[in-house]
């Protein structure tokens, strides 16, 4: 870029600052109403230009979230950073000052889109994965410094945190004037740029050079001061780029980002996420001490640490939490002591902290000495942000709140019970509301415990839904926050499912696909539908896809509650997982005994099922699922052959499709030690048409009565283990069978009506006991 004239520089006043620090805030304000610029430039989302909406009467600390969503190698991607605003932010400081002296405010950092092109261009180069979803850090992070000045300054004050540092030399010191501030900021930021290798690095560089253009372009549009608010990383930098002096490398080309769309938004935040840095990089430890210290004033922060401590000896006293007064006054003067040794001219939270660890905490309690996590609670602060009324909301909070308010759901500030029936269609729309936000992570609504992360053909369910409502600030949040996934409730869900599949492999399809269905998505066969397919046709594990044709089949056939029986989109992917799942039968190799045993044994059975059950329907290749199991039974005698229960299930799939087991049986009865492990694979499969073919237990018996005694002991716990997989009316057909005894106990004879009322009271007896129990049954 081209140089600044000394006289435009001459009229920028520089104000390097640590993006949350109550005497950088107060800076800032003097410097402000002292200079009275013309234009305040503040490091923060230049794409952020609603500078309308800061002016309203939000509750701080709010946040504003910048986001982008883009497409990658077919996959969508988003992409979101977080810039926090406390009170005794500077930034903030900086906006409201400048606004009520009617100078010009701009944000001038490289907007977050560009940072992830620039990332995605590196990432290329270094042949690394790509930024995708789980980039959630802000560009005001803070950067480490490098050995040698800042670890001088660490040895100098006896403190190795960031944050202990700077409050060495800025906020306990009470002759920090605006003046002094400058001198020391402009020093520190510095020291620590030159002995880090992180200023040269592109993403730095790059915003540097986004900022300094930004500067450039006000100077030439300006005549009076320039009030410049940026990290004390970064303001030398600046300097030296508009004075020429900056590095001449050229900057790496950000790469395209197919499909972008960016966007911002304001959103409430509170002092637990700052003080955890949940979601930036630009945290601050002790927020609400912070805000006690801005709020004070340089005259009476010195009384913030101990009326901190008579507060939570109070609150504690007020639970009826002992505490001696012996102790109280020893965590007091060692608190005095430590600040002393120090050379604090005031004590200060991390003197507090220690003076309590040191005098009162005992070893066997460490950090969970009530005092100290009530001074700690207090530290941190509880203050949630809000936001004003009439602030702009993304079009997904718009969707939700009206969707909400048409199927006339209630507002209950705490979680309130509702039970829902899927039988109306009333119901239905709210269970696929309340699903959709629960994918989305949303807290309006507590899902049941006994929610069953996917359905089979198996799963135990009935018409009605019990969930706890509410509607609170997180909910809005969490709304907002959303909105980066889409800017509809169905676009937000489908990217939010694409994502999971993606992230979690194979393995999750069967849970994306039962939510995909709660949530009320009515297609599956667009870019949620190729991720599902792309995911299936990499894999290889036999259990996995096995899961997912039972999940599908329970959809397109079973359901009758959520609108999936014979759904087009979901009968084409049932058909797409059925046929990879032949394929991987066709090549599969020798099974052996582990873990991963019931899935294959299980996915097995499904496949073998699905083909009898939906064959015609689907169009399914029962022709190729019966070659992939005779390939799978006909080995030659010495080759590696497949573990005696999975053989078993293999044989019983083939004996569905056939109505046949084969000749296969005679030869399992040679090692007595397998035939129990054979039969629990074959009844795994095929057990219900025990009934109708019972001389599968011909060949075991006709076995059973030559074995010795040994024999008979080997085989018996397997043989136990699968004869327990029948139930009692397979049981006795087989005793009639093996017996010659016919004279089975005649069929159980009852009418619907009866069934209906029995399983009405079955299920009033389950709630009652979970009711009393406080254990789901």
């Amino acid at each position: 870029m081209e140089a600044c004239a000394p006289a435009e520089l001459e009229r920028v006043i520089w104000v390097p600052v640590r993006h949350h620090s109550p005497a950088a805030a107060r800076t800032v304000r003097a410097l402000i109403a002292r200079h009275h610029p013309e234009a305040v430039l503040i490091e923060g989302p230049s794409e952020f230009t609603a500078f309308d909406q800061l002016d309203l009467d939000h509750r701080l600390p709010i946040a504003i979230m910048t986001w982008v969503r883009y497409v990658l190698e077919g996959r969508e991607r988003q992409a979101h950073a977080l810039y926090p605003l406390t009170v005794f932010s500077a930034e903030w400081q900086a906006l409201v000052t400048a606004r009520a002296q009617g100078a010009a405010t701009a944000f001038i950092d490289l907007p977050w889109a560009d940072l992830v092109a620039m990332r995605l261009g590196l990432s290329a180069d270094a042949d690394a994965a790509p930024p995708g979803e789980e980039d959630a850090a802000a560009s005001l992070g803070d950067v480490e410094p490098g050995p040698d000045f800042f670890a001088s300054l660490a040895v100098r004050v006896g403190r190795e945190d960031a944050s202990a540092v700077w409050d060495e030399f800025f906020e306990i010191d009470p002759i920090v004037d605006p003046d002094t501030y400058l001198t020391r900021a402009s020093l520190l930021g510095e020291g620590v740029r030159l002995s880090s290798a992180e200023a040269d690095e592109p993403e730095n560089r790059a915003r540097e050079a986004h900022m300094a253009r930004c500067i450039a372009s006000t100077l030439r549009t300006t005549t009076g001061p320039v009030v410049v608010v940026t990290g004390a990383f970064h303001t030398s930098g600046l300097q030296a780029l508009l004075a020429g002096l900056g590095p001449g490398t050229p900057l790496p080309a950000p790469v395209d980002l197919p499909g972008r769309v960016d966007g911002t938004a304001l959103v409430p935040t509170d002092y637990a996420a700052l003080d955890a840095r949940r979601g930036y990089l630009a945290g601050q430890p002790s927020p609400g001490f912070y805000h006690r210290v801005f709020e004070a004033g340089p005259d009476r922060d010195a009384d913030v640490v101990p009326a901190l401590f008579t507060e939570a000896v109070s609150a504690l006293r007020a639970r009826d939490v002992p505490l001696s007064p012996a102790d109280a006054i020893a965590a007091m003067t060692t608190a005095k002591a430590l600040a002393q040794l120090r050379g604090h001219a005031r004590m200060w939270r991390d003197d507090l902290v220690d003076g309590i660890t040191g005098a009162v905490v005992k070893d066997d309690l460490d950090d969970d000495h009530p005092l100290l996590q009530v001074v700690l609670t207090s530290l941190r602060g509880d203050r949630v942000g809000h936001l004003a009324a009439g602030t702009d909301v993304p079009p997904l909070v718009a969707e939700v709140r009206r969707h909400w308010d048409e199927l006339g759901l209630p507002h209950p500030p705490t979680l309130t019970p509702t039970t829902l029936d899927l039988d109306s269609p009333h119901d239905r729309a709210v269970s696929r509301l309340l699903h959709a936000l629960r994918i989305l992570d949303v807290p309006a609504a507590v899902a049941p415990a006994d929610l069953p992360s996917r359905l089979t053909s198996r799963t135990r369910i009935d018409g009605s839904e019990r969930w706890a409502l509410v509607w609170d600030q997180q909910v809005e949040t969490a709304l907002i926050h959303a909105s980066r996934w889409g800017g509809s409730l169905e676009q937000a869900v489908t990217a939010t499912l694409e994502y999971r599949a993606r992230l979690g492999g194979a393995a999750t399809l069967a849970g994306v696909l039962t939510d995909a269905v709660r949530a009320g998505l009515h297609d599956v066969s667009g870019r949620l539908g190729a991720a599902l397919r792309d995911l299936v046709a990499t894999s290889d594990d036999l259990g996995e896809l096995g899961a997912v044709v039972e999940a599908l089949v329970r959809l397109v056939y079973f359901d009758t509650w959520l609108g999936a029986v014979g759904r087009v989109d979901l009968a084409d992917l049932t058909r797409f997982v059925h046929e990879r799942a032949t394929a991987v039968v066709e090549r599969l190799s020798p099974m052996a005994e582990g873990p991963h045993l019931p899935a294959a044994v299980a996915a097995v059975r499904t496949l073998a099922e699905t083909t009898v059950t939906l064959g015609a329907a689907l169009g399914l290749d029962a022709d190729a699922v019966a070659g992939a199991l005779r390939r799978q039974t006909e080995h030659p005698p010495g080759a590696p052959a497949h573990d005696a229960e999975f053989a078993g299930a293999l044989i019983g799939a083939g004996w569905l499709l056939s109505g046949d087991p084969g000749a296969a049986l005679e030869a399992r009865m040679s090692d007595p030690a397998e035939t129990g492990r054979f039969y629990s694979g074959l009844l795994a499969v095929a057990g219900h048409l025990a009934i109708a073919s019972p001389q599968i237990f011909t060949a075991a018996d006709d076995a059973l009565r030559s074995w010795d005694d040994a024999s008979f002991l080997a085989a018996l716990p397997d043989l136990r283990r699968a004869l327990h997989a029948l139930s009692g009316r397979e049981r006795a057909s087989l005793l009639g069978y093996l017996t010659g005894d016919d004279t089975l106990p005649s069929a159980l004879s009852v009418d619907a009506a009866t069934l209906v009322s029995l399983a009405r009271r079955e299920a009033h007896v389950v709630e009652a006991v979970a009711t009393w129990t406080g254990v789901p049954v």
